[in-house]
């Protein structure tokens, strides 16, 4: 966990905090070894460590506010996206979705390190030790101009300045063989916060049968496309958020670039209409 940790302090997103040496944190070991010219190996050496560790403390206590709480809150998500559009809002399901999301770590795991909180205001809850949700600097425009490049065979995003120096890392999830990623070098059209979802049945890669019409399925972070939606200059594409951060860095997408939702709030964060995009294989 702590070295998930550190990873996410430091820009090399390891995607949801669970605790475990899985393919998300090899991937962001091996990205932190490359720009810090090591060997991109993707195993926790001694070398490796050295470099990425340090003595800030992995976890933190934090008090549970009404902000936390008070919602609103959507406690039941219906699984069809044509039901979902019935919605008046796709929020959290329960404060402790909103906690897990709001410091990147996995429900089952922040259940783990708490497990006697009932997750109610005013009480002080065990946490990783990152930058919450929303707490990144909108709009960054210190950095610019900045180049995306999202790596098909990887299932991954990195963001590098001018220089080519290192800005973000984050595991991504591409389209299904239905929907490949376009290889070549775009650029961003847009960036919208909280957006809504066209559902489409006929632009699903495996679309449902039994859906004859579209709808519009309104925002909030259990919103497929998350917390925001940043456009690219390709028909229907984009980079965006998620409601199922766990998914992540997987194949199985209807052909979009997605992000946790914690991911995608800090690339909006310094990216903006114009960056370039580069799909590599």
């Amino acid at each position: 966990m702590k070295i998930q940790i550190e990873l996410d302090q430091k820009g090399y997103s390891p995607g949801e905090i669970d605790a475990t040496l899985g393919m998300n944190t090899r991937k962001a070991i091996s990205t932190f070894q490359k720009f810090h010219n090591m060997k991109p190996t993707g195993k926790a050496d001694p070398l490796t460590l050295k470099d990425l560790l340090d003595d800030s403390p992995p976890v933190k206590y934090y008090t549970i506010d009404d902000d936390d709480v008070s919602g609103p809150f959507t406690p039941k998500i219906p699984r069809d996206l044509l039901e979902q559009t019935k919605l008046p809002s796709l929020e959290y399901t329960s404060p402790m979705e909103l906690l897990s999301e709001k410091f990147h770590v996995n429900p089952a795991l922040l259940r783990k390190m708490n497990p006697r909180s009932k997750f109610k205001k005013g009480e002080n809850i065990v946490v990783p030790n990152v930058t919450p949700l929303g707490e990144i600097t909108i709009r960054r425009a210190d950095v610019r101009p900045v180049t995306i490049t999202v790596s098909d065979k990887n299932c991954d995003l990195t963001v590098t300045n001018k220089n080519g120096d290192f800005l973000m890392y984050a595991p991504v999830t591409l389209g299904m063989k239905g929907a490949p990623l376009p290889i070549g070098t775009w650029a961003v059209d847009a960036i919208e916060d909280y957006p809504y979802f066209h559902y489409n049945p006929k632009l699903m890669v495996k679309p449902n049968p039994k859906h004859k019409k579209d709808g519009y399925l309104n925002p909030g972070p259990n919103n497929p496309v998350g917390i925001a939606w940043i456009d690219i200059n390709v028909a229907h594409m984009g980079m965006h958020g998620t409601s199922s951060p766990s998914k992540i860095g997987h194949r199985q997408s209807n052909g979009c670039i997605r992000l946790t939702n914690w991911d995608v709030f800090r690339l909006a964060s310094i990216v903006e209409p114009g960056t370039t995009v580069v799909f590599v294989k």
